[in-house]
Parts: C-alpha cells; structure tokens; sequence
C-alpha cells in the first residue's frame, strides 16, 4: 500500500517534523488496513498419529491398546461403547463399519486383525473312502431323545422338549412346527433338520371332535380351552360335526387356525 504524504522539501539545515498526535493516527490507520488486507491466521498444529501394527482381536482388545495402536481416541470410544452394547465383530470387515476408520487405515490394520475375511458354514464332507459312521437320517416323529441330542446344541432339556410337544401335537407335520418349541433357536433347527426328516407318509394322532371333552382338545397347542367348549356346545346344541369345515363357523377360529389345525382333527 502506498500512503501519499504532503512533499515538503527540508532545507539544509532543518528537520521536518510532525507532531506525535499526528504519527499516532498514520500508525493506527496504516494498521487497520493491513489487518483487514491479509489477516494473519493462527496456526493449528495438528499432531499426526502413525500407526504401530500388532496382532489383536478387535473383540477383546483394552481401550490403552487400541490408543497404542495409534488410532484416534474418538474411534476408540466409538469401539468400546460398540462392544459395550452387545455389539460383536465377526469378520475383518466388520470394522469398516466404524465411524471414522477410514480405508487406509483399515488396509494397514487387516493383516493384524485376529478374525477370517469371511464367514462361511462348512460341513464335513463324507466319502467313501473315509472310515467314518455315515449318519442314517431319522423321522423326527421316530427320535427318541437320544438321538436328538446328537445334534450340536441339543441337550436332555430341549430334547425332551420336541418330543413332548411333537406328542401334544400329534406328530410333526413340517420342520418349521420346532419354532414352537421354547428355547429352540433358528440355527439348531436348521441342524436337526439336516439329520432329520418328516415322513410324509406317517400317521399322526388324531383329535375326534365328535367324542373328545373338551378337556382333552383343550390340551392340543392349537386349541384354547374356550375354543374346545365351544366345540363342545356346537356338538351338544347341533349334533355331532359332519364335516370339520364346519369349525369355521365358529366365531373364534380363524382361517390360519382352521388350517394349521386340520390335520390334527377329525369326526
């Protein structure tokens, strides 16, 4: 910036000079230009963490360790409270999903992440040649609680659990009934459906609804105890079902009822 002054031209053998309030108000003036021309800006310095490689299970790693590892406190806190919660790393990538770990970072920790790139579900694959005992498949409307407790996850509790229910029902009809079951998980069925079947061909036992009290339809998981007296009073005020679809005309069955109910029935 240049500042235009008055010329005065000194003689010789004289000084210009200014007074001090004067050289006071150039100072500020020129200041408040600079200032507002290029403001100086503070510097932040940022201090760069490097990453130290170490082999650790993301699962059970300590907060000081994770701190060591080099990463930033932030994602610490958001791994910890992570696991806190119930959460469970099951794969590597698995911690791409945490918030500010981005994928430089991840690429420089994987090698050192104690957990598979995938989760697959592998068998044992029988042959001819091995010297194992193959497993022969059962009816599950057959097993005795033996033999389900060869299945992984199957103990003498929930063992005698299917059976007692398969005996309230009458027999399986389909796999899906183990939903039924209290306490049985998703993934043991899918395990005793791979040893098991369901013949098709197999007989169940079967409710009469013309002779049955109704204290003895009340004890089928299908049917509530004021569905059975109603069954009852039908037959008391009607006569005896000559078809089953006339349940229908009951005001407490539905149409899903009537048919999950059905094969368990007859007149």
């Amino acid at each position: 910036m240049i500042l235009f002054l008055p010329a005065v031209t000194p003689s010789h053998d004289e000084k210009t000079q200014y007074s001090p309030g004067i050289l006071d108000s150039l100072y500020s003036v020129l200041s408040l230009k600079v200032l507002k021309k290029d403001p100086v800006k503070p510097q932040v310095i940022r201090q760069k963490l490097t990453f130290k490689g170490f082999l650790f299970d993301p699962n059970t790693i300590s907060r000081q360790k994770l701190l060591e590892m080099g990463l930033k406190p932030f994602i610490v806190k958001i791994i910890i409270n992570y696991r806190s919660s119930g959460g469970v790393f099951k794969t590597k990538s698995d911690l791409k999903k945490i918030y500010g770990l981005d994928e430089e970072l991840f690429n420089k920790m994987k090698p050192y992440i104690l957990l598979p790139d995938t989760l697959t579900r592998s068998f044992p694959v029988l042959r001819s040649k091995e010297k194992r005992k193959r497993w022969v498949s059962i009816d599950l409307n057959m097993a005795d609680t033996s033999q389900l407790k060869t299945v992984f996850g199957v103990g003498s509790i929930l063992a005698n659990r299917i059976i007692r229910y398969r005996d309230l029902l009458g027999g399986y009809l389909e796999m899906k009934q183990l939903q039924e079951v209290y306490g049985l998980q998703d993934s043991v069925i899918f395990r005793i459906s791979e040893k098991f079947f369901i013949s098709k061909t197999g007989s169940f036992s079967k409710l009469n609804i013309n002779t049955f009290k109704a204290s003895e339809l009340g004890k089928h998981p299908y049917i509530s105890y004021s569905l059975a007296r109603q069954i009852v009073n039908y037959r008391e005020i009607h006569g005896e079902f000559e078809s089953d679809s006339i349940l229908m005309q009951l005001h407490t069955i539905s149409d899903s009822l009537f048919q999950k109910l059905k094969p368990y029935i007859r007149n």
